[in-house]
């Protein structure tokens, strides 16, 4: 009886095993078939993204034709350097044109393709059509055209994105993160504005990131007349420069009455690598701070300063403060070990 059971019992299995392994096999085979089109019309778009306005009728024809093709565009399109060719191309305002109706798609995905292929091209008139997606319902859309915005690299989408800020449409870091000298003089007049003054601090750190060497004067404003979240920001932003001249005003900011204003003043003169010598002995002062992180962060800049530091560091091996002996002794051990590593 068990025997009768079994028998049908393994056929059935071994079908079962037969019919999934032929489900698989045919699913392989379609995605490779998937894939060698994808690369086929990779090859085609790389070919054509640069040519005249015939070319261009042919690649409004091709992205399309559905959300594969829309993909492969837009990786051609992000594979473009410099990505200006692909903007300054005969027909390219016809295909932004023909993104329209993909904006306005109903599925989350077709949005958010359209909106980056719109960012790579670029079109003068795309940070307006961009913005109104950064109220889009889905969480990826909104984002996508955060990136598409800044694809553009365009002074209309830093005032968008100043806008999502204000309106808290947007989360700061993804914004800051990708900003660059084309958003720099937006940034700088919106420090002045005064419906603004809510975000100012972003705004003030937004400026570290545009790599603007004008930048200086305006966060050096907001450090010295700032509230306490503000002067953390435009410390963090003159770090983020990389331009040493700037540490002046870091210099004046180690001697401010809140902790964390003096703890990233610090970590922003390590972080330009040149603390100036009027710096040094304030730094010297910090290691014996009651704040931890104002100690670690002025024992780091003096690590950064060249003999200077490390000399100042070695008087405070010896000092009487607990604190600045302790900090400045494993500041020292820290170098040594670093020295041994780079020999």
């Amino acid at each position: 009886m068990i025997g009768q059971i079994l028998v049908p019992a393994t056929a059935a299995n071994a079908l079962i095993f037969v019919l999934l392994s032929t489900l698989l096999i045919a699913k392989k085979v379609g995605r490779s078939r998937r894939e060698r089109a994808s690369q086929e019309r990779r090859s085609r778009l790389r070919s054509l993204v640069s040519g005249d306005a015939s070319t261009w009728e042919a690649i409004s024809r091709e992205a399309l034709g559905g959300a594969d093709a829309m993909t492969d565009l837009l990786a051609v399109l992000l594979e473009v350097e410099p990505r200006t060719a692909a903007r300054a191309s005969p027909g390219r305002d016809r295909l932004a044109a023909l993104l329209d109706d993909e904006l306005a798609a109903k599925e989350p995905s077709r949005r958010g393709r359209a909106a980056l292929v719109l960012g790579c091209l670029a079109p003068d008139g795309a940070p307006h059509a961009l913005e109104p997606m950064l109220r889009d319902p889905d969480y990826d859309v909104r984002h996508a055209a955060i990136r598409a915005l800044v694809l553009t690299e365009h002074e209309h989408a830093a005032w968008a994105l100043i806008r999502g800020l204000r309106d808290a449409l947007v989360p700061a870091e993804r914004v800051l993160e990708h900003l660059g000298p084309w958003a720099a003089q937006a940034f700088s007049e919106a420090l002045h504005i005064g419906e603004l003054r809510p975000i100012r601090a972003i705004i003030a750190e937004g400026l570290g990131f545009c790599n603007d060497v004008h930048a200086g004067p305006a966060i050096a404003g907001v450090l010295s007349r700032g509230d306490e979240e503000e002067r953390i920001r435009a410390c963090r932003a003159i770090g983020r420069t990389g331009d040493a001249r700037l540490g002046v005003y870091l210099t004046k900011a180690l001697h401010d009455h809140a902790w964390a204003v003096r703890a990233q003043a610090a970590a922003s003169l390590a972080r330009l690598g040149d603390a100036p010598p009027e710096a040094i002995d304030q730094l010297a002062h910090l290691l014996g701070d009651e704040a931890w992180w104002v100690r670690a962060n002025a024992a780091e800049a003096l690590l950064a300063a060249g003999p200077l530091g490390i000399a100042a560091l070695q008087t405070a091996a010896h000092s009487n403060d607990r604190f600045a002996r302790e900090r400045s002794r494993e500041a020292l051990e820290i170098h040594d070990v670093r020295t041994r590593k780079a020999a």
